[in-house]
């Protein structure tokens, strides 16, 4: 029953977070018998990820006016010219306005719902039985795709863009009102419109119950059906390391405890990087070795010892490191569900982090980690501290085994099989 079932997911890329997330989703799927592709507009990719296509550019087909639609055109041209009184179209104002603010945004990534893929026009799209959108910003055109699809659509949630206007995150929304709060206003109601008029079915999933509770206050999906079903993990990959060399080969203090911190990008503010080097400043025990992945530049950090080790790709390379860590340390000021912090659990390490997002509900204090009070520097500190004093009743077995049971291929594939035989009813 399974094997008839296609499913085609369609992300932006093939690298980040969200995109990682994605594809683990289809990997699931895979490995439980569904027909699941991926389509990006990435052209390379491993050669380990199955089921990849490349989005191509196409040329929107665009109806030929009819003998009314060319009188309303002509009417406008007349009042643009003659009396300048035409108010531009809402896309046309939307971009031009963003163009002229891009530059001077201060945010992590800012998009807007326009693309040049007509993704419906896709082979692998047209086969499918249900569309499966994740991070679409530059593969998503939402005034053609909700406008013509027909399809049943399901979309999880990787951040905040689909309820923002062209920010992802409500942080860098605020930061930056005072250049897009009329932009915003324009994207969040095209957004809405396209969204209440479309003509296929939709149902939303959220990887975080933090994230649903921002659905249910959205305007744009306040009609719209959502779930809630986390990322999947492979716990092959991500499991506990033992004969772990690494702590030797580093020569880190064997009296030290050691963290790690793992971020795409170090200087990203969200990440919250900056708060953890803060607290590192803070300490009195200086015992601590913090590790750190991902990009960044040189950084002088004389009062502490921290080990900046660059990017890591490598799945086995990056399982040794959460292992070797005493916590994984996420202190992130907004998140939906890290896959870095399912990967850590899967290790069997525990995860100290503020009380946000995915963290505030898959962390439980003294069993698989740690939540700090506050999103500041002295709230984090305390957590650490706390963790260090009581670092040995934490059990790497059960943190293992929360993973597992809550997080696994097989777990959530099953759930996905679930949510989408319930879209497609007796077809399925």
């Amino acid at each position: 029953m399974v094997s008839r079932l296609k499913i085609v997911h369609v992300n932006t890329n093939i690298k980040g977070g969200a995109a990682r997330s994605a594809y683990r989703i289809h990997n699931a799927l895979l490995e439980s018998g569904v027909d699941s592709s991926f389509l990006t507009i990435s052209v390379k990719w491993p050669r380990d990820m199955l089921n990849v296509y490349t989005a191509v550019a196409m040329p929107f087909q665009q109806n030929r006016p009819n003998f009314f639609d060319r009188q309303i055109n002509r009417c406008k041209f007349i009042l643009t010219k003659t009396f300048g009184i035409y108010k531009k179209p809402l896309i046309e104002s939307i971009k031009e306005t963003y163009l002229r603010v891009k530059e001077q945004l201060k945010c992590e990534i800012a998009s807007l719902p326009f693309a040049e893929f007509e993704i419906l026009q896709n082979p692998i799209v047209q086969e499918a039985d249900i569309i499966h959108l994740h991070w679409v910003a530059g593969i998503l055109d939402y005034t053609t795709f909700f406008r013509e699809n027909t399809k049943p659509v399901v979309w999880t949630f990787h951040d905040m863009n689909p309820m923002l206007g062209i920010f992802h995150y409500d942080g860098d929304s605020e930061r930056n009102k005072h250049l897009s709060y009329i932009l915003d206003k324009k994207v969040t109601s095209l957004k809405r419109r396209l969204i209440r008029k479309r003509k296929g079915s939709l149902a939303v999933v959220c990887p975080s119950k933090w994230m649903g509770e921002c659905v249910k206050k959205s305007k744009i999906y306040e009609k719209v059906k959502h779930s809630h079903i986390p990322y999947p993990l492979d716990t092959k990959v991500f499991s506990p390391v033992t004969n772990n060399k690494f702590e030797e080969l580093m020569l880190i203090p064997p009296e030290n405890t050691v963290f790690l911190f793992v971020s795409e990008r170090i200087d990203n503010r969200r990440k919250g990087f900056d708060l953890l080097l803060e607290t590192l400043r803070l300490m009195t025990d200086q015992m601590v070795t913090l590790l750190v992945i991902g990009s960044t530049e040189q950084l002088e950090i004389p009062w502490a010892d921290v080990r900046l080790l660059g990017p890591v790709s490598d799945d086995n390379l990056l399982n040794r490191y959460y292992s070797l860590a005493d916590a994984f340390i996420i202190p992130s000021r907004e998140d939906n569900l890290p896959n870095v912090l399912l990967e850590a659990m899967a290790c069997g390490t525990p995860v100290i982090s503020f009380n946000v997002g995915g963290m505030s509900e898959i962390i439980v204090d003294g069993f698989n980690g740690l939540k700090a009070s506050s999103i500041d520097s002295n709230a984090l500190l305390k957590a650490i501290d706390c963790f260090i004093k009581t670092k040995t009743l934490y059990k790497s077995e059960d943190i293992r085994n929360f993973a597992l049971n809550n997080f696994s291929n097989k777990i959530i594939a099953g759930k996905y099989i679930d949510l989408y035989g319930s879209i497609l009813g007796e077809q399925y």
